[in-house]
């Protein structure tokens, strides 16, 4: 069994071999409309830099009621108020697994050319019949 006082040093340990390992564009960040923005949308470009690859993007925002009025009569805002429609879309409109992956796959072939048909095909095997009568004795 390992005792508490010997894990923390362990972990700490661990924690710092592993934090030269992390690159300094682990994480990006894109700052697009703040509290104080007069716009209420708009439409932001993601950097492009060719030898970036961006596994993941998380889009954090915070709604709030202008002028902190909530639900105030004609003034403030109200349940229907409160939504937020995001579209993301990529500018090259190409599929990443249409243009990364081959349309089909052929098992146990690693050719260039497949000869195929649209017809059906048929194979015709001749060979003889017999048929065998038990009789019980």
């Amino acid at each position: 069994m390992i005792h508490s006082r010997f894990l923390f040093p362990c972990l700490l340990l661990c924690w710092l071999g592993v934090m030269p390992f992390a690159a300094a564009q682990d994480t990006l960040v894109v700052q697009t409309l703040t509290l104080d923005s007069d716009a209420r949308s708009g439409v932001f470009e993601f950097p492009s830099d060719d030898a970036q690859q961006y596994e993941k993007i998380l889009m954090r925002y915070r709604m709030r009621c202008h002028d902190a009025a909530v639900g105030n009569g004609n003034v403030g805002c109200r349940e229907w108020d409160y939504s937020c429609n995001t579209f993301i879309t990529d500018s090259t409109q190409v599929d990443s697994n249409r243009a990364l992956h081959p349309d089909f796959i052929i098992s146990n072939f690693s050719g260039s050319t497949f000869s195929y048909t649209s017809q059906p095909t048929y194979t015709y095997r001749q060979y003889e019949q017999h048929q065998v009568n038990y009789l019980n004795t």
